[in-house]
């Protein structure tokens, strides 16, 4: 499974799309450099990111006060994804721009490639999901990747 994320306003907005063309939902921030955001879906559900403590060691994408998945940095800079009772690595090769998303396993489940587009000021990115694992990793967590991917490029100061 394929989906386009198109950003604007220096991706404080972000759209994600099908391969159909068809909006699945979007990323929304209600400022610049927030930690908080929100995702709306195209059926109308709506989910809000925010950090669970004060050192923004951990982000939970959360629908009507249950937890969807949680984002979890370590001291030593490992980057864990909960998506119910799943665990996941996140990781971004030094010399690529892609982040993956993988299993316990090394199994690769996800991908988000971010393109920095200067005449936008904003990135648009590529999510390829893995078939087998599709169930877990629907739109709304693709949107959540790419929350991710924002947070990670902010925190590291890049802008690839």
């Amino acid at each position: 499974m394929q989906y386009c994320a198109k950003g604007s306003d220096f991706n404080r907005y972000v759209e994600l799309f099908d391969e159909q063309d068809n909006l699945l939902g979007s990323l929304d921030y209600p400022k610049w450099y927030s930690s908080k955001a929100v995702i709306t879906m195209a059926n109308g559900d709506v989910y809000n990111i925010t950090c669970s403590n004060g050192w923004t060691q951990s982000i939970q994408i959360v629908k009507n006060d249950a937890v969807i998945a949680e984002l979890k940095f370590s001291w030593t800079m490992n980057i864990t994804l909960n998506i119910g009772s799943n665990l996941y690595d996140i990781r971004r090769p030094f010399f690529k721009r892609n982040y993956t998303v993988l299993t316990g396993q090394d199994t690769e489940i996800a991908k988000v490639t971010p393109y920095f587009l200067f005449s936008k000021l904003s990135s648009d990115f590529d999510i390829e999901i893995n078939d087998n694992y599709k169930e877990q990793v629907d739109s709304t967590i693709a949107l959540f990747l790419i929350y991710c991917v924002n947070y990670m490029r902010l925190r590291h100061g890049k802008a690839s």
